[in-house]
């Protein structure tokens, strides 16, 4: 009995260094490690996008159709690690449900990495009809890191927008 004794005891101990050691990984020191390659490259994206109610024709007598009129603002930022050159065209699009209602090119409105721009634009809708805007943000001939970050949307809650009224 000793030696069944004395074999389990030896395939538990085993057994607990074979885990132990299975759980160990070696990490290279960070002085040795390679920093990963960073692609050098300018990148706007449409950091936030946000509306605010200017005025509305609710509860105005004799509106069928009443409308609100909103302030849209949209920051746009160069979160890529590159400045975007002198003379660079960034066009915005604005778009309401679906339709353009707006193009507009600005010029050297952003430059070094981090720079941030707020462009505002007031628009109408009518009110209790379900209102999504959409606005789009594009470059000239300046490749970018990404273009999947150069839109962004915004559908309007009237419940929360009214709040303050």
């Amino acid at each position: 009995m000793n030696a069944k004794k004395f074999m389990s005891t030896v395939l538990c101990a085993g057994m607990a260094l074979s885990a132990l050691a299975a759980t160990q990984k070696t990490v290279v020191p960070i002085a040795k490690q390679k920093p990963p390659l960073l692609r050098r490259c300018p990148d706007v994206i449409i950091d936030s996008f946000t509306v605010r109610l200017v005025s509305t024709q609710v509860g105005m007598p004799g509106k069928e159709f009443p409308t609100d009129t909103v302030r849209l603002r949209a920051v746009l930022k160069n979160a890529g690690n590159l400045a975007l050159p002198p003379g660079t065209f960034v066009e915005l699009r604005l778009y309401r449900n679906n339709d353009n209602i707006g193009v507009r090119t600005f010029q050297n409105i952003l430059g070094a990495s981090g720079s941030t721009w707020a462009w505002d634009r007031t628009v109408t809708f009518t009110h209790g009809v379900a209102t999504t805007f959409m606005v789009y943000a594009t470059l000239n001939s300046v490749a970018e890191c990404s273009i999947d970050n150069n839109t962004a949307r915004l559908t309007i809650n009237e419940t929360l927008l009214h709040a303050g009224r």
